[in-house]
């Protein structure tokens, strides 16, 4: 059972790094596309978090205890409820349609 949570640790690193490298290069393929800049600009703020967040989200739900609920509601509320909210503002982005030129 030890590979596999090996496995998840090497992925959540992963996903870290894909993160964090597309807050760099992400940007200018974003803006490609055609959408506002401000639409462009949280979609590629989201993405990087979507992506970015898994690592430092299991971190950290690992070392709380479980029954400490202050630390598990800021938890939620600070990964949980931003994925949710990175989400929205990329299906914005996805639905939405190109700038007029």
């Amino acid at each position: 059972m030890g590979g596999l949570f090996r496995v998840l640790y090497v992925i959540e690193c992963l996903s870290f790094g894909t993160g964090v490298a597309f807050l760099f290069l992400g940007r200018a393929p974003l803006a490609r596309l055609g959408r506002p800049a401000g639409r462009t600009a949280l979609a590629h703020l989201a993405i990087g978090w979507l992506l970015v967040a898994w690592w430092p989200q299991d971190n950290l739900y690992r070392l709380a205890a479980k029954a400490d609920w202050p630390r598990q509601a800021a938890l939620v509320y600070g990964f949980n409820v931003t994925l949710m909210l990175a989400a929205a503002a990329l299906a914005a982005f996805a639905v939405g349609g190109r700038r007029a030129d």
